[in-house]
């Protein structure tokens, strides 16, 4: 009950009408090693302790009827499993539970969970660290981890989950979740989606991620900072890149994105949060390219591949009295506006090449308060509506543009200010269908 429970194989067990291998213990630890393949009509292999350090290394692991692997432990107990080859479950292959001890799991073969996640760990408030450098597929979730206040850390090649996220992670209080991808990650609904509270979230995504029925990559926080670098291309079937926090710094870097069914990708912060969204190839968004909503903190927005919102705008950014920065260095093209920015009383300033707002205005910028407008263009710009729109209160308003500028149903430039200063610069054609400037 209180010793050290010792289980070692060097040849192959089956459990023909049971658990390949049980261990059970009130409160002495257990360790097996199963130096051969174990299968069990059940359970493949459990160790059970409600308050002792559970080790399990094994090569081949099957449940038949269950978990391949079950580990669960209380109190200050730690958990370790590594597994070299293939491991399935019935239903979990690998499931661990913890409460305030560290869990690890490493895994070299595939991990596979038949009618449920391929990993599954739980804590109460310990950390939970896993590395899988090969396939993990789950019926539901691939990898779900999850703890009330610990640090999170996933490091995988591969990862499906059939009906649900690719990978899931949850953290509370000061927890952090860390996520890093090397192989395709597929979701049923989500690819990889991460909540957290006040701790750091990274998420590294370093080949395709896909949410077949939700979000490429989906990160939610409630005051804790989000960085999200994806350097592959990422799909969503709503959105493609998410980040959501009340207060925290949020930086998206990209490759190319796609929200079939909303944004391309959607960044929001609150209060001094700042956000910082980069993109390299191209975003598409059934709605919208690019949006961002911030607070009193600095918005930036660079992008140098095509960005597209099929129904809305290419890039929209929202502040309530932050700055806004955008710089794109390749098309932009909205439904309705091509690039929007606002902001009350933030300074805006916009550098573009070719923009296209379809419906409704190429360029849209406007502050109030003493913020200042700045528009630059070298590329064609046209709308539905006007080219270029802006409009301010005591700031000064600077557009300056080298290449023409088209306002298909209105004027071409247009600039309006309470009491601040407008300079115009253009240096090609201007062209409205009621007023040029």
């Amino acid at each position: 009950q209180t010793g050290v429970t010792t289980v070692t194989t060097n040849a192959a067990v089956d459990g023909n009408a049971g658990a390949g291998i049980t261990a059970s213990s009130t409160t002495g630890g257990i360790t097996i090693d199963a130096n051969a393949s174990v299968t069990g009509s059940t359970i493949g292999i459990s160790a059970v302790s409600t308050s002792g350090v559970i080790q399990i290394d094994a090569i081949a692991v099957t449940g038949e009827g269950f978990e391949g692997v079950l580990a669960s432990t209380g109190g200050a107990g730690t958990v370790t499993v590594t597994t070299t080859g293939v491991v399935s479950g019935a239903t979990i292959g690998i499931s661990t539970t913890a409460a305030d001890g560290a869990t690890v799991i490493t895994t070299s073969g595939t991990v596979t969970g038949s009618n449920g996640p391929g990993i599954d760990a739980f804590s109460t408030t310990g950390d939970i660290t896993i590395g899988a450098t090969q396939q993990v597929t789950g019926s539901t979730t691939g990898i779900e981890v999850t703890s009330s206040g610990g640090d999170i850390g996933i490091t995988a090649v591969a990862v499906t989950g059939t009906a649900a996220e690719g990978v899931l992670a949850t953290t509370t209080g000061t927890g952090t979740v860390t996520v890093t991808t090397n192989g395709v990650v597929q979701g049923g609904t989500s690819g990889i989606s991460t909540s957290a509270v006040g701790g750091l979230t990274t998420i590294t995504a370093n080949d395709t991620v896909t949410g077949a029925g939700g979000n490429g990559i989906g990160a939610t926080s409630t005051t804790g900072g989000i960085t999200i670098d994806a350097n592959a291309t990422v799909t969503g079937s709503l959105r493609g890149v998410s980040a959501t926090s009340t207060s925290g710094v949020i930086q998206i870097d990209a490759i190319a994105v796609t929200g079939q069914g909303a944004e391309g990708v959607f960044a929001q912060t609150g209060g001094a949060g700042t956000v910082d969204v980069e993109t390299t190839g191209a975003v598409l968004g059934a709605t919208s390219g690019v949006v961002t909503r911030a607070a009193t903190g600095l918005t930036t927005i660079a992008t140098s591949g095509t960005v597209t919102g099929t129904a809305a705008q290419g890039i929209d950014a929202l502040s309530t009295t932050g700055d806004i920065t955008i710089g794109a260095t390749g098309a932009v093209l909205g439904g309705a506006t091509g690039i929007l920015a606002a902001s009350t009383g933030g300074n805006i300033g916009i550098t573009a090449v070719a923009v296209t707002g379809t419906a409704d205005i190429g360029v849209s910028a406007s502050t109030t308060g003493a913020g200042t407008v700045t528009v630059t263009t070298s590329g064609l710009v046209t709308g539905g509506t006007a080219g270029i729109s802006t409009a301010a209160e005591t700031g000064l308003t600077t557009i300056t543009t080298s290449a023409a500028v088209d306002g298909n149903g209105g004027f071409g430039i247009g600039a309006t200010s309470t009491t601040g200063g407008i300079d115009i610069n253009a240096a090609a054609g201007v062209t409205g269908s009621t007023a040029g400037i």
